[in-house]
């Protein structure tokens, strides 16, 4: 079975959360993720006698969402959309969905030859960043 994961730019905190739980240093925050795709955002210092008060619940496009690949890079590191990566035939990438051909892939980071699009082959990528806490690598 394949693994489905996902993490989150938080942007009220700028800070990357891996673990689900959100929020300022706490675990008060939760972000569920439905079937159909809808995302809900519950805090749990709203809840008041076992209802839930939606004005204490952030607001979702407070959260960037990125999934995971299913892939690691050639360190063991897991690749998330949104990574940025070094690669055998690109220095500089950026993990992304493309549609199109249903694949996670990377998109070569260089204004001057166009876009590149590649498949991610694990033993010859590398992590060096991610397009939230390292945004200076996307200008070359």
């Amino acid at each position: 079975m394949r693994i489905i994961k996902f993490r989150a730019w938080d942007k009220s905190f700028e800070e990357m959360n891996y673990s689900g739980n959100f929020g300022a240093g706490s675990s008060a925050d939760l972000i569920t993720i439905s079937f159909n795709g809808s995302i809900n955002v519950q805090n749990a210092y709203g809840l008041d006698f076992g209802q839930r008060n939606p004005a204490f619940d952030p607001p979702v496009d407070n959260f960037e969402l990125m999934q995971f690949t299913g892939l690691t890079d050639k360190n063991g590191k897991e690749v998330y959309e949104g990574d940025i990566v070094s690669t055998k035939h690109q220095p500089l990438a950026k993990v992304v969905w493309h549609s199109e051909f249903t694949t996670f892939c990377t998109e070569e980071i260089d204004e001057i030859s166009g876009i590149y699009q590649f498949t991610i082959k694990p033993s010859e990528t590398e992590i060096i960043g991610n397009i939230y806490e390292n945004p200076e690598l996307l200008t070359t």
